[in-house]
């Protein structure tokens, strides 16, 4: 069964990063990143695993306990996601709406 930091490793090589940049993005030394991959250090934050899954597009408890499944979204998706989730009520029915409107028109 594949550890925490095995997991971590493997997003962010699928995601093409090196230790330095994904260390960056969440604001950590790529010393920390390294740690964590190679299972030195037990307890991360919260919030930067919060900040990983966003990143990697999976739930944050995928990168926890390595569930069988996961979500991956491309940055496209993460943006609609975000973007639905600040909308209002009536900015989240259009939405629906003109995308019900899209699947029944390739129906035809």
């Amino acid at each position: 069964m594949e550890t925490i930091g095995e997991r971590i490793k493997r997003l962010r090589k699928e995601k093409k990063l090196t230790q330095s940049q994904l260390g960056e993005f969440l604001g950590v030394e790529k010393s920390a990143v390294a740690k964590w991959e190679n299972g030195r250090t037990k307890n991360l934050k919260r919030a930067t695993i919060q900040a990983m899954a966003q990143l990697f597009g999976v739930r944050p408890s995928y990168i926890l306990e390595g569930e069988d499944y996961k979500i991956m979204l491309n940055q496209q998706e993460i943006i609609l996601v975000q973007q639905f989730r600040e909308a209002d009520e009536q900015q989240k029915r259009l939405a629906l709406y003109a995308l019900s409107m899209n699947g029944e028109k390739h129906n035809d």
